[in-house]
């Protein structure tokens, strides 16, 4: 995700950033590709997004719409270049 996009950008109450949640993931070695990371509060899908970009599978839940609908074009965005990357 780029610079300024995120639930902290957005100004979500339990704003993360992508980068951060990315780092941090380096060092959990519970976590291996295709196990499943969830996000009660997802925002605009920082998290999740990251979790695909890593290869695993997210749940994220959102109560609010405008967010959810953001989270939806972030984690399609994430979904398409997973795709990319797999064809090379």
């Amino acid at each position: 995700m780029g610079e300024g996009i995120g639930s902290a950008a957005m100004g979500h109450p339990a704003a993360s950033v992508a980068w951060l949640v990315n780092k941090l993931s380096e060092f959990d070695v519970s976590l291996q590709p295709g196990d499943v990371v969830l996000t009660p509060f997802m925002g605009v899908g920082s998290e999740a997004y990251v979790a695909i970009e890593e290869g695993r599978k997210a749940i994220g839940i959102e109560l609010k719409d405008s967010y959810y609908r953001e989270a939806v074009k972030n984690l399609n965005l994430a979904v398409d270049s997973r795709r990319q990357k797999s064809l090379f």
